[in-house]
């Protein structure tokens, strides 16, 4: 290696040998910049596979052996070769077969695959090409296009990289082998898994500082805090058309979620909403639930003092945001609307389809793509959508992203006994414990207003109001 910290000046030079555990070169006053300087203005030599005599004559050479009274150094290439064979390495044509590369049975077919130099010797060494080491017949090898080593130690390298990442049965991203890790503790080791217990609750700002924020949810809902607004009616585009598929139903350990993939441009667009308090338009993202263990509990925010036993909420982020995951970062990046189930006798037709296929799913991790499709307008019904709450919140899970304009419809949706207790059913995969009461506390209002849209109010399109009424001159803060 070249020396120098200079580059005006001639660099000095250090033999390789006397590199080997010799670090105190490094420890002069400018040892590092030696070191680094040389470095950086030595030119790299062009691969070959040849090996420098350093390496050949010389390695763990010392000044004086005690035998012999003179210099005495090892063969790194010799020592190689006899490693592989105390090891029982078979020879280079068998590796070659194992790689699946062009064999080499015969001196004529090992002459296309190594340079001509190393072939003369091999010719003279080892008498039949069986008998070729694989140290000395890979090194032989020229370079694959765009790399430095030939064919059969590229292909030996991948294999034991990938040996090096597959073989750890127990690394907790594998799914296959004798795991200690369950799909629950893979999860939590990942940052995925959160519990709803109030400790639980209470831990997620120390890994989710947004949790801890001001304007977060769910809140409870009063008519007599909200303020009446004549805002128009939120215009859900699509909703009547049958979803892409294939639609996933995901057991994720927390709620119950449904993944929805996007329409093809060609037949459409994707679902999308506006209107309210909204300045863009929102597109669909997905939906899940929350649920109680109880019937006079479940859903996250709290309707005049009731809260019911299941709430739905349907995910759409503002199209001006290219993913959910940039839409968190902003505000106004994300519009979730809220809908509440009461208990009955009869079964809710808008939902026993989704249920049917709940036994798939009872297991933490589970998931089923649905062999069938819907509207989302099937699952509410004819719900009365006209009059809604509205205000600015966060999601009700971590990271608790402060993004989320809430829309909260008080009309409520129908759910057997029978249908609710499938949801309760559902496991979360924490020692068999049921997946229940996967609400969230009440969080603060602050200095948040909470809207109510007038009933009486026109419903025409966003940009054909704001000419009339006044919604839009009111801030979601004091």
């Amino acid at each position: 290696m070249k020396k120098t910290h200079d580059p005006t000046s001639s660099p000095s030079g250090i033999e390789l040998h006397k590199m080997l555990f010799n670090p105190y070169s490094l420890y002069g006053k400018t040892g590092l910049d030696d070191a680094i300087g040389g470095a950086m203005t030595t030119p790299l030599g062009k691969y070959d596979q040849y090996f420098t005599t350093e390496l050949t004559e010389h390695l763990f050479e010392k000044a004086q052996d005690l035998l012999h009274d003179r210099p005495c150094g090892l063969d790194l290439v010799s020592l190689n070769i006899q490693r592989g064979r105390d090891h029982g390495l078979p020879s280079y044509p068998h590796w070659r077969r194992h790689c699946r590369l062009p064999p080499v049975d015969t001196w004529d077919q090992l002459e296309m695959v190594v340079d001509a130099g190393s072939y003369q010797q091999m010719r003279k060494i080892y008498g039949e090409p069986e008998n070729v080491d694989v140290y000395s017949g890979a090194l032989s090898e020229p370079p694959v296009e765009g790399g430095v080593v030939g064919p059969l130690i590229t292909c030996l390298l991948a294999d034991q990289f990938l040996r090096l990442k597959q073989g750890d049965s127990f690394w907790y991203e594998r799914r296959r082998g004798p795991q200690r890790f369950t799909r629950v503790h893979n999860a939590s080791v990942s940052g995925h898994r959160f519990g709803y217990s109030k400790p639980e609750q209470r831990r997620w700002s120390k890994s989710h500082e947004s949790c801890a924020g001001k304007h977060q949810s769910p809140i409870a809902v009063t008519s007599s805090r909200a303020i009446p607004l004549n805002m128009p009616a939120i215009e859900m585009v699509g909703y009547n058309n049958l979803l892409p598929g294939p639609i996933t139903l995901h057991n994720n350990g927390h709620s119950v979620s449904l993944s929805i993939p996007k329409t093809d441009p060609s037949k459409g667009k994707h679902p999308y909403v506006f209107g309210g308090k909204l300045e863009n338009e929102y597109e669909l993202e997905g939906l899940h639930f929350h649920w109680g263990d109880k019937n006079n509990r479940g859903a996250e925010h709290v309707m005049n003092d009731i809260r019911y036993p299941l709430e739905m909420h349907i995910i759409h982020r503002n199209r001006k945001y290219k993913s959910v995951g940039e839409a968190l970062g902003y505000s106004d990046g994300l519009t979730v609307l809220g809908f509440f189930y009461q208990v009955t006798e009869h079964d809710s037709h808008e939902i026993a389809s989704l249920m049917r296929t709940f036994p798939m799913i009872e297991e933490f991790d589970q998931q089923v793509h649905l062999n069938h499709t819907f509207t989302l307008n099937s699952l509410l019904g004819d719900l009365d959508m006209t009059r809604f709450y509205t205000y600015k919140g966060s999601l009700t899970t971590p990271p608790c992203s402060e993004a989320v304009t809430w829309i909260l419809f008080p009309e409520v949706l129908d759910i057997s006994i029978t249908q609710i207790r499938r949801f309760r059913m559902l496991d979360t995969g924490l020692h068999g414990s049921p997946m229940v009461d996967n609400f969230r506390a009440l969080q603060p209002l602050g200095n948040r207003r909470i809207f109510v849209r007038k009933v009486n109010a026109r419903n025409t399109a966003l940009d054909t109001l704001r000419s009339e009424i006044d919604h839009t001159k009111w801030d979601w803060v004091y």
